[in-house]
């Protein structure tokens, strides 16, 4: 899935045959994307790359790290009642 295609499942009336890249705006606009394609200026971070280029880039969904706390020797660490 590009960039492209996930703003068109959240956010279908900013597709725009007429923008660049057929989305208005930079990838980096929207924070449902987490992306860092855009710096948040009116500068594309990407001035060798064009508009159809950066939003035909594949998008990752973001994952959040699960930590589990383990012992040295990789078990889980439990109290032990007295």
């Amino acid at each position: 899935m590009t960039y492209k295609e996930k703003i068109a499942t959240i956010a279908p009336k900013i597709i725009n045959p007429n923008s660049g890249g057929g989305v208005i705006g930079c990838p980096g606009d929207y924070t449902e994307l987490h992306s860092t394609l855009h710096s948040g200026n009116d500068e594309c971070m990407f001035p060798h790359t064009t508009c159809e280029e950066c939003w035909d880039q594949e998008y990752v969904e973001e994952v959040e790290d699960v930590a589990v706390e383990t012992s040295l020797y990789g078990q889980a660490d439990k109290k032990e009642e007295e």
